[in-house]
């Protein structure tokens, strides 16, 4: 659930900058660990969030749009504060969610 604020700069009568960040906050509702070793799939984990995962993320998210016209191109960017891997022994110090958008579209 993002809640961000943004900012429209028009650069000329057609052409617009937009920019907006602000927090998330993400719940996992379903998930299953499953592994693949040759043709034979095996299931870790029935709830991925009871044994391995932690169920709430938040985060900041940013993002860019480039408007001309009708039509904009925007890019955004989410960067978790959450360590979301419930257990240590995995080797990965501190991992937390990150993820980056492209989004192209037509205003009607």
């Amino acid at each position: 659930i993002p809640i961000h604020i943004g900012y429209m700069m028009p650069v000329s009568k057609k052409i617009s900058l937009f920019m907006n960040a602000g927090p998330y906050w993400g719940v996992g509702l379903f998930g299953k660990y499953t592994m693949t070793s040759g043709d034979k799939d095996t299931t870790i984990a029935e709830n991925i969030f009871k044994d391995y995962l932690k169920r709430f993320d938040c985060g900041i998210g940013v993002g860019v749009a480039y408007e001309i016209g009708k039509f904009f191109v925007g890019l955004d960017g989410e960067f978790g504060f959450t360590n979301v891997v419930d257990f240590k022994s995995d080797g990965v110090s501190n991992p937390k969610n990150m993820n980056f958008s492209i989004g192209v579209g037509y205003k009607f």
